[in-house]
């Protein structure tokens, strides 16, 4: 049942991820991230759901199957959630690994690299983002939180005080 779980989970995740890719490749939504919510944690937990009504009157499997499909797939699903507006934005740190590689044999200087950012690439379009994602919104000359960013700060706040880091500090 294990090696089940482990092939299903994985297969599910992979399946939603085409879907994801295939999706985002005709037109990527508004919205990404409440979309990607939807697309691997709301469908799926329906699906789940529906599967175990199905399940309940029909008894065509063991239901800790189902479950720990679900919990591989959900923490899979998660993680990828969680890692997805990282691995979308340009990071500094992967464009000074580009920029290096680019540079072939010779390298790079520290003021070429330096040379080589805009506060366009590192704060503005981040800020857009944000904004699009409504976790921002701007008034007058100040950017201010909603209440989804309100809930996120707090998230990034305990998890944070959790490792004994300071908010804010890297």
């Amino acid at each position: 049942m294990f090696i089940l779980s482990l092939i299903f989970g994985i297969l599910i995740f992979i399946i939603f991820l085409i879907f994801h890719i295939l999706i985002w490749r005709v037109k990527k939504p508004k919205n990404e991230i409440n979309f990607l919510f939807l697309l691997f944690i709301f469908l799926p937990l329906l699906f789940t759901g529906i599967i175990l009504l199905i399940n309940f009157f029909k008894n065509f499997t063991n239901n800790n199957l189902i479950f720990s499909t679900f919990l591989l797939y959900f923490s899979l699903s998660c993680a990828y959630i969680q890692t997805y507006p990282a691995a979308r934005a340009n990071a500094p740190s992967l464009q000074i690994v580009y920029f290096v590689y680019k540079s072939g044999e010779k390298g790079l200087s520290q003021e070429e690299i330096t040379n080589k950012f805009n506060l366009n690439n590192l704060v503005y379009e981040r800020v857009e983002d944000l904004i699009k994602e409504n976790f921002i919104y701007q008034q007058d000359n100040s950017i201010l939180l909603t209440r989804k960013g309100e809930i996120l700060a707090n998230i990034f706040r305990i998890y944070r005080k959790l490792y004994g880091l300071e908010f804010g500090q890297g």
